[in-house]
């Protein structure tokens, strides 16, 4: 039951997990992942503004 922005927030939780495990492991690719998932992330809190804003733009 996930929305667009829903689905975008758990990639994002998910490749910030998958980065988490690979800097422990000192993987040379983790930090970029990690870097990725926060822009994926940020991304889908703007996202999820614009929306809300839209709704409230329609009801006024």
């Amino acid at each position: 039951m996930w929305s667009k922005d829903g689905s975008i927030a758990l990639i994002g939780t998910f490749l910030s997990i998958i980065g988490n495990i690979m800097i422990i492991a000192e993987h040379p690719y983790g930090r970029t992942v990690l870097l990725v998932s926060i822009y994926v992330m940020i991304a889908g809190l703007i996202f999820l503004m614009i929306q809300k804003y839209r709704k409230r733009k329609v009801k006024m």
